[in-house]
C-alpha cells in the first residue's frame, strides 16, 4: 500500500480537505436555489449538455429537476484532483515533479471558490477543468493520435462547461515552458501545431452543436461579441476594468507581500530562459517563452472582455491559477531560487484556505440573516394583506446590513464583495430563497410609493407600510 501513496499525494489530500471542508454545510449558491425549487434545469439550452445529463441520466432522463447531491460533488472534486495528479500529471515528464504544485497553484486562486460553491454546476465545472488539463497534457508521438485524443477530450470538456478552452490553452502554455529545455525546436513546433489544430477542431464541432441545441436567450445575451460601435464607445475598456476590480479585490496587503516577490522572481527567470535560448540559437523557443506568460494572462480576461454584455464574475477567472503556476515555473528556471517560489505558493494557498473559511461563514450568515428577515416580515403582516395563496407581496425601500461578523470578514477579505451573493440585492435571488425556505414572502423589487400607511414593526430594525393595495413597503433601520 505504501508504495502507491507518496508524500505529495498525502499533502494534496490534506490540502483538498482544507480548501473544500468549509463548503460542507453551505447553502445552495446563487441560482442553485432557483434550480432546486423550480421544475426547470436549463443547462442543455446553455450548452452544458453533459452536466445536465450527469443528473438526469440517474433516472433515465425522466425528470427535469436536479437532486441536491452537493456532498458527493465535493468528494468528486477531491477525487478529480487526486486522479489528475496520479494518472495524468505524474505520468507526464514535464509535470512529474511538480504535479502537486500545479494543483496548489490552481487552488490558490480565490476566484475558484465560486466554482466550488455551486451545488449543481460544480460537477460540470470541475469535470471540464480536469478533462481540459488532460487534453492539454497529451503528448503522444503519433501526430494523428495526439490530435484525435486532444480534440475529443477538449470537446467533451466543453460540453460540461465552456471555460474549458481557457484551461486547455493555459495548460498547453505552461506545458511548453516545462518541456522546451528538454526537446528540440522541431518537436516543440509540432507539439504547438497539433494542439492548435485540436483546439480549432473541437471549437468547430461544439459551435455546430450549439447552433442546434443552445437556444437559451441567456447565451445570446452574454456571449455576443461586441460591435465596432461598442468597441469605440469604450465597452472593451469597461469590461477590462470590471475584471480588474475583481482581481484587485484579492490583493490584500498580506497577499501582496508574497505575490509580488513571486512575480519579480518569475520575470528574472523569464529573462534568464530567453537569454539561454538565444545563446543556443533556439529563436522559436525564446519567442514562445516571452509569449507564454501573456497567453495565460490574456486567458484571465478572454473571451469575456470582448463580449457585448458578458457575465463578469469570479468563476470565469479560472485561468488566474494557471498564471500563478506560470510565474512559479519561470522562477524555477534559476536554480538559486528553487526554495523560495515553492514556499510562496504554499503561503498563497494558505491565504486562500482562510478566504474559503471567511467566504462560507459570510455566505451562510447572509442567507440566515435574509431568511430571518423574511420570516419576521411574514409573521408581522396582518392576515388581511396576504393573497389567496397566503403569500405577502413585499417591496424594499433600502438594503440592510447583515451584521458585524459579515462586515469584519469583508474588511479582511475584500474579494468577498464579489464572492458572497447577497440575496436581497436581486428579486430573482431573494424569491429563489423565499421559495426554497417557503417563507411566504414574494419580493417585487425596489419601487417608490406615495401615500403609504404605517402598519407595524417586524423587529427593531424592520419597519412596514401598506402601499398600493396589499403591497408591504419595508424600510430597514441599519445600526451600523
Amino acid at each position: 500500500m505504501r508504495e502507491h501513496i507518496n508524500k505529495s499525494d498525502a499533502i494534496l489530500a490534506l490540502s483538498l480537505l482544507a480548501i473544500i471542508m468549509p463548503f460542507y454545510n453551505s447553502y445552495p449558491y446563487l441560482d442553485d436555489m432557483v434550480r432546486l425549487t423550480y421544475n426547470y434545469t436549463g443547462l442543455i439550452v446553455q450548452g452544458r449538455y453533459l452536466t445536465e445529463w450527469f443528473y438526469t441520466a440517474m433516472q433515465s432522463f425522466k425528470y427535469t429537476t436536479f437532486p441536491d447531491i452537493y456532498t458527493f460533488n465535493l468528494a468528486l472534486i477531491a477525487f478529480y484532483f487526486i486522479a489528475l495528479k496520479r494518472f495524468v500529471l505524474d505520468k507526464n515528464k514535464a509535470f512529474a515533479d511538480s504535479g502537486l504544485l500545479f494543483i496548489l497553484c490552481i487552488l490558490s486562486s480565490p476566484f475558484i471558490l465560486e466554482n466550488i460553491s455551486y451545488h449543481i454546476d460544480s460537477v460540470g465545472m470541475f469535470s471540464s477543468l480536469v478533462i481540459s488539463i488532460t487534453a492539454g497534457c497529451i503528448t503522444k508521438n503519433k501526430f494523428l493520435l495526439n490530435f484525435a485524443l486532444s480534440s475529443i477530450l477538449l470537446f467533451i470538456a466543453t460540453c460540461f462547461y465552456q471555460f474549458s478552452l481557457n484551461v486547455y490553452i493555459c495548460t498547453v502554455a505552461v506545458l511548453y515552458i516545462s518541456m522546451e529545455n528538454s526537446r528540440n525546436e522541431r518537436d516543440m513546433l509540432a507539439f504547438i501545431s497539433n494542439k492548435v489544430l485540436a483546439l480549432i477542431a473541437s471549437i468547430l464541432v461544439y459551435m455546430l452543436i450549439m447552433r442546434i441545441y443552445a437556444t437559451d436567450t441567456y447565451v445570446d445575451a452574454h456571449a455576443t461579441i461586441m460591435t465596432l460601435d461598442e468597441l469605440n464607445s469604450g465597452a472593451l475598456k469597461n469590461n477590462i476594468e470590471s475584471i480588474n476590480s475583481i482581481i484587485k479585490s484579492a490583493f490584500t496587503p498580506y497577499y501582496k507581500t508574497f505575490f509580488f516577490p513571486l512575480l519579480g522572481l518569475s520575470i528574472i527567470g523569464m529573462i534568464f530562459s530567453i537569454v539561454r535560448s538565444l545563446s543556443r540559437r533556439r529563436y522559436f523557443s525564446a519567442a514562445c517563452i516571452l509569449i507564454a506568460p501573456f497567453i495565460c494572462l490574456a486567458m484571465i480576461y478572454l473571451p469575456a472582455a470582448i463580449f457585448s454584455k458578458p457575465v463578469i464574475q469570479p468563476r470565469i477567472l479560472i485561468a488566474y491559477g494557471f498564471f500563478v503556476y506560470m510565474m512559479l515555473v519561470m522562477s524555477l528556471q534559476v536554480s538559486a531560487f528553487k526554495k523560495y517560489p515553492m514556499a510562496i505558493v504554499a503561503v498563497l494557498f494558505a491565504i486562500n484556505v482562510m478566504t474559503s473559511s471567511a467566504f462560507n461563514k459570510s455566505q451562510t450568515y447572509a442567507i440566515n440573516s435574509t431568511k430571518s428577515a423574511m420570516e419576521r416580515i411574514y409573521m408581522a403582516t396582518p392576515s388581511t394583506l396576504r393573497d389567496d395563496n397566503g403569500e405577502v407581496k413585499v417591496n424594499f425601500t433600502n438594503l440592510y446590513n447583515h451584521g458585524m461578523e459579515f462586515e469584519r470578514n469583508r474588511k479582511y477579505f475584500p474579494v468577498l464583495d464579489h464572492l458572497v451573493r447577497d440575496p436581497q440585492k436581486s428579486p430573482f435571488l431573494i424569491n429563489g430563497l423565499n421559495r426554497y425556505f417557503r417563507t411566504g414572502v414574494k419580493v417585487s423589487g425596489n419601487k417608490k410609493f406615495d401615500n403609504c400607511k404605517f402598519i407595524g414593526i417586524a423587529s427593531p430594525w424592520i419597519y412596514m407600510d401598506q402601499c398600493d393595495g396589499n403591497i408591504i413597503n419595508v424600510t430597514f433601520k441599519n445600526y451600523y
